[in-house]
């Protein structure tokens, strides 16, 4: 626990925003086969003082309840692959802020195929545990009203066609929708007052573009028809009864769109989404 309390230090140190962690529930751990490195899996709990400068800049934190001390809590999902023997190690973690749920170490450093590691196959080419690394990622979740998880992952399930399940979390049901590979949206249930929705959103690609675009537009939820593909909802609604369970825009886009399966590394900083050109992403120098 101590070990998990140092990464922890380090990961509130790690960003602008000043955070203190204030607990690590660990839910599960197991090593991972003979490789000398083990798998832990929680949940990391933080407290900011939200008259920080650093943390004023969060939407909404002027509106977020406050504990006791005048902090402003949270938590987020935890992975830590860390030696199983302490003294095996260089004493250094590589954090990940995930984006979209993705975790892009073990296959951008160690060539594995899969970015979260369930055998000691799966690590890949083992560089990073050759090199002595903890490595650490903390990932970030959608909170919903209580009593909505069900209907949000039946939602994805019934009107976008999504792999989508009802999870039980610590105290809290959690829907868990598969957004594609290694990536997964969480849609945490709280009591906690929830503040208004603040026009944030999500960006998703889906193999059937006009079946879920039919269903949304079945139940008036289409917002935008921004070009043949893609188009805009905001409201996630329980498919049986039409009621209203959360707000996050997403943006669909079908396989054909443009911009799929753009790379993300290297990348042209002359292109942009509006003068996009398929296969001038690559950044060639300035020769």
């Amino acid at each position: 626990m101590k070990t998990l309390v140092r990464i922890g230090a380090f990961l509130a140190m790690a960003g602008l925003a000043a955070a203190e962690v204030t607990r690590v529930d660990i839910a599960r751990r197991a090593e991972i086969g003979a490789s000398g490195y083990e798998k832990i899996v929680g949940t990391i709990h933080f407290a900011v003082d939200p008259q920080l400068a650093g943390n004023r800049v969060i939407a909404d934190m002027d509106r977020a309840p406050r504990n006791a001390a005048g902090r402003v809590e949270f938590s987020a999902d935890l992975v830590i692959i860390r030696p199983t023997n302490p003294k095996a190690g260089n004493g250094a973690a590589l954090l990940e802020i995930s984006n979209r749920g993705r975790r892009s170490m073990i296959t951008n450093f160690n060539r594995g195929a899969v970015g979260d590691p369930m055998t000691e196959l799966e690590l890949g080419d083992k560089f990073l545990m050759r090199e002595g690394y903890t490595l650490v990622w903390v990932g970030w979740e959608f909170d919903v009203p209580r009593g909505s998880a069900d209907g949000i992952a039946r939602f994805y399930r019934e009107v976008l066609g999504a792999r989508a399940a009802l999870e039980q979390h610590s105290t809290a049901a959690v829907a868990s929708v598969s957004a594609g590979p290694e990536q997964k949206l969480l849609f945490r249930e709280t009591d906690a007052a929830l503040p208004d929705y603040d026009n944030h959103h999500i960006q998703i690609y889906i193999a059937d573009f006009s079946g879920p675009h039919a269903a949304l537009l079945q139940r008036g939820l289409i917002t935008e028809e921004s070009n043949a593909h893609q188009y805009r909802f905001r409201d996630i609604v329980d498919p049986a009864s039409g009621k209203w369970l959360y707000t996050v825009e997403h943006e669909v886009r079908s396989l054909l769109n443009p911009l799929y399966a753009r790379p993300l590394i290297n990348r042209n900083p002359d292109q942009s989404n509006n003068a996009f050109i398929r296969g001038h992403d690559a950044f060639r120098g300035t020769c």
